[in-house]
């Protein structure tokens, strides 16, 4: 099943599924060789304002929030968060 497949039903996603879609095109394109830890939450609580994501330079990890999210907004913040 592919990323469209899976956005169009409208049954639970399966991120981990949505993620191995996902992300090797995305390391493909930003030429990424190695991954870094990708942490999921159903919210981040940031000091100074709510965030849907982040990256984490001393822990090489991407934190992402999922809860009540579409999951084009969440492939959208781990994209962002993968540029950095």
């Amino acid at each position: 099943m592919n990323i469209r497949e899976l956005i169009a039903q409208k049954s639970q996603v399966d991120i981990p599924e949505m993620f191995s879609d996902f992300l090797p095109i995305a390391m493909h394109v930003l030429k990424i060789n190695k991954l870094p830890k990708i942490h999921l939450s159903k919210q981040i609580n940031d000091q100074e304002q709510p965030t849907f994501g982040g990256y984490v330079d001393s822990q090489t990890a991407i934190h992402l929030a999922i809860a009540n999210r579409h999951p084009n907004d969440i492939l959208r913040t781990l994209a962002h968060e993968l540029v950095h």
